[in-house]
């Protein structure tokens, strides 16, 4: 796997009090160290990739998110932010989100979440969760999702499991997790721990730690699981609507940090040498795919998708020959979209994945 080695831990059971929440108990496990193996190589597959011709401006682009014959787009600097445009055609089917502080307006960036019939907008900027229905958005019934929900600003980033609990990311002093019910947010209960793979780290808060890893979600709907993408690290977790298992760890690349509090200003940077990390990642109910940057600050280049399966099993590396910045997966398994981003263009390729 081009020299980087995965490390797993596995987990240790133990029950969490979450009486905060009416008929809701949690069960978490915490880390064991067990010894890191190295897996087999993996052969990379170079594979070419076609532009996508399609009529939304491409500004500076941070998400894809495939839903059928639809592609959905987040751009950090087009306004609206989002976009959505068939795949078939090129054509934009709908615009929505414009920037601004006002009614049913976010700031970017914001992240996309999709859930059978309904879609989620999860305006990081001003700390709000938009939710509406993703045919009346298409068909022009609506321009503005329906509702809309205030989160706390620690929060970073959130997973919709249902309409009564979320499950949240963020710089929070009691855990790595926040599980939220939307109806009762001052009653969030937190959970879990940071996986200090690097011994240094133990000594560290959970708020310094907070703003280094940095978490995407994703969930499977045929078997509940949920991937958690970290910058270094990819956590499996089992959920239902009475528990959560967390299942694994998975260290992708050593990692090593510094934490700077200047008053005004709070940051984690990685130290000099470490490699950059996770770019993107996306999933389906197959597979999660995650944009890997192995360049360090003073040696670029361009990023390989890493394939693992539901386990965590590392499957398959993918190497586009491209400076790519983001990427999304259809449900088939067919082809796999990624904005490839340099000096001089913006674009959207395909790639196939059969």
């Amino acid at each position: 796997m081009n020299g980087i080695v995965l490390q797993s831990r596995i987990m240790k059971k133990f029950t969490a009090d979450s009486s905060r929440f009416i008929g809701f108990y949690l069960l978490f496990i915490s880390m064991i160290s067990c010894t890191p193996k190295q897996q087999e190589p993996i052969v990379v597959e170079c594979i070419n990739g076609s532009i996508v011709d399609t009529d939304a401006p491409l500004l500076n682009p941070t998400q894809l998110q495939i839903d059928g014959d639809i592609l959905w787009i987040s751009d950090f600097g087009a306004n609206p932010m989002i976009t959505a445009t068939s795949i078939k055609t090129g054509k934009i089917a709908a615009n929505i989100l414009y920037k601004g502080r006002g009614p049913f307006e976010g700031m970017p960036p914001v992240n996309i979440l999709i859930e059978n019939d309904k879609i989620y907008f999860h305006s990081r900027g001003n700390a709000t969760l938009f939710c509406g229905n993703k045919s009346d958005i298409l068909t022009g019934k609506t321009k503005l999702p329906s509702d809309k929900l205030a989160l706390d600003r620690a929060i970073d980033r959130c997973l919709p499991l249902g309409d009564s609990l979320l499950l949240a990311s963020g710089a929070f002093k009691e855990g790595r997790f926040a599980w939220i019910d939307p109806d009762h947010p001052e009653t969030a209960t937190y959970t879990g721990n940071y996986p200090d793979f690097w011994e240094e780290e133990k000594s560290y808060n959970n708020i310094v730690k907070s703003r280094f890893h940095q978490s995407q979600f994703f969930r499977n709907l045929q078997s509940d699981r949920i991937a958690i993408v970290g910058t270094y690290t990819l956590t499996l977790m089992d959920s239902t609507s009475e528990r959560a298992t967390l299942a694994k760890e998975i260290l992708l690349h050593d990692y090593q940090y510094d934490y700077s509090d200047s008053g005004r200003f709070r940051y984690s940077k990685k130290r000099t040498g470490t490699v950059n990390g996770v770019k993107g990642a996306t999933a389906n109910d197959r597979h999660i795919y995650i944009l890997f940057d192995s360049g360090t600050d003073n040696d670029s280049r361009h990023p390989l998708i890493w394939v693992f399966d539901w386990e965590g099993n590392h499957r398959r590396t993918i190497d586009a020959g491209k400076e790519l910045h983001s990427i999304g997966v259809d449900e088939q398994d067919e082809y796999l979209y990624a904005v490839e981003q340099t000096e001089e263009k913006t674009c959207i390729i395909r790639l196939p994945l059969r």
